[in-house]
């Protein structure tokens, strides 16, 4: 749901959501790197670059986060 919410550029409530996906399971990668997404789309820089290095240190294989982050 977060994910729609972004693409719909309601990023407050994107992040509202996400952030609750990964209160509910927080070994849930994908959520992470979306919500670095939403993160760096509200100029939240640091949370967006810590969102993308737990996802790459938790789930090492995860390469979508490791794309991202060396783009940083």
């Amino acid at each position: 749901y977060g994910t729609a919410l972004f693409r719909q550029d309601k990023l407050k409530p994107a992040l509202e959501q996400l952030n609750r996906s990964i209160e509910l399971n927080d070994d849930y990668m994908p959520a992470f790197a979306q919500r670095s997404l939403v993160q760096e789309k509200l100029d939240n820089l640091d949370a967006a670059y810590s969102d993308l290095k737990i996802a790459c240190e938790r789930e090492p294989q995860f390469a979508k986060a490791f794309i991202k982050l060396g783009n940083r």
